[in-house]
């Protein structure tokens, strides 16, 4: 899944997503081919407040 729908699934926005980036809270997927993060349902989780 995307960011977008990461952060709809947790109950963030995407902004709060690339924060816990940056904090070290989530650590940051591989990106695909065509630059896009790809997260999985154990990230959502781990992002849910």
């Amino acid at each position: 899944m995307r960011i977008g729908e990461l952060a709809a699934i947790a109950g963030v926005t995407t902004r709060t997503v690339r924060h816990y980036h940056r904090i070290g809270l989530l650590p940051e997927p591989e990106r695909q081919s065509n630059g896009y993060r790809e997260y999985s349902l154990r990230d959502a989780v781990v992002a849910s407040p």
